[in-house]
This record gives structure tokens, C-alpha cells and sequence, in this order.
């Protein structure tokens, strides 16, 4: 399914042999530069794929995020919980590593330094979760889609 394509512009600076060479190519190839370039980009990011693989609980736990709605993620590898209470504007995190058989539960106030320390354990996390498991290889397959 192609998806609806959205467009910003963006300035960089490059190297002046970089720019006389794409110049180049284009009128070889007869594409205009930005295709060009849209197409180096788009092999940039699946390259880095791996990179791409902290955002997996990140994504799934968006509600969270936006919102302060609790929400849970499982797996065969994982669970992580997430319960926000809205009267006492606290958080409770807490994951269960049901490989290695680890268990933690964390508490923050309900704010925004408090996400940020959250997001960045999500990412952490996310680096556990087999690449080949069939949910993280679809969401990269969809994250990575630039048709």
C-alpha cells in the first residue's frame, strides 16, 4: 500500500566537489537532484537500520507519551508496564526480562524530565528484543518505508 507523501524542505551545506558531482550525475542520469538525493537518503536509513530498532517501545508506548495513558508491551522476551495515576501524577514503570528472568519497577513523578528517563529505557530496552521477532521486523519494515 503506497502511503500519502509528504515533502519539507530542508538546507544543508555540502562539500562543493559533492554538489558539482551531483550536478553531474543528474543530467547523466536525467533525474533531477532531489530524486537523486532522496534516493542516497532513503539507502542511508536502511543501512542504519539497527539505530532504528530504539524506537520500537518508544512508538508503541506513544500514547504515554502524548497523553499519559498507561500501556503495556509483551512478548516472549519482555514485559513492561507502564501505569500512569493521574490523581497522585505519579508514574510506575516496571519490565520483567522473562529470558534472563530480571524484574524491575521504577517510580517517578508524572512529568517530563520523568519521560524523558523513560524513553531512554525504552530504547534500552528495545536493543532486547530479538530483531528477527515478526512485530519488530514489521515495524521497521513500516518505519523504513519511504514509498
Amino acid at each position: 500500500m503506497l502511503r500519502k507523501k509528504y515533502s519539507v524542505q530542508k538546507s544543508f551545506r555540502i562539500d562543493a566537489q559533492l554538489s558539482e558531482d551531483l550536478e553531474t550525475l543528474s543530467e547523466i542520469l536525467e533525474r533531477p537532484q532531489n530524486d537523486l538525493v532522496n534516493t542516497a537518503l532513503e539507502e542511508l536509513m536502511l543501512e542504519n537500520e539497527e539505530w532504528f530498532r530504539e524506537e520500537f517501545l518508544v512508538e508503541h508506548f506513544k500514547l504515554f507519551f502524548e497523553i499519559d495513558v498507561s500501556q503495556k508491551y509483551e512478548n516472549d522476551e519482555i514485559f513492561i508496564n507502564i501505569d500512569v495515576n493521574e490523581q497522585e501524577k505519579t508514574i510506575k514503570f516496571s519490565y520483567v526480562d522473562k529470558i534472563l528472568e530480571e524484574e524491575e519497577e521504577l517510580y517517578y513523578t508524572l512529568n517530563e524530565k520523568a519521560k524523558q528517563l523513560i524513553k531512554q529505557k525504552l530504547r534500552d530496552l528495545s536493543l532486547y528484543i530479538n530483531k528477527n521477532d515478526e512485530e519488530m521486523k514489521e515495524y521497521l519494515k513500516r518505519r523504513l518505508n519511504y514509498k
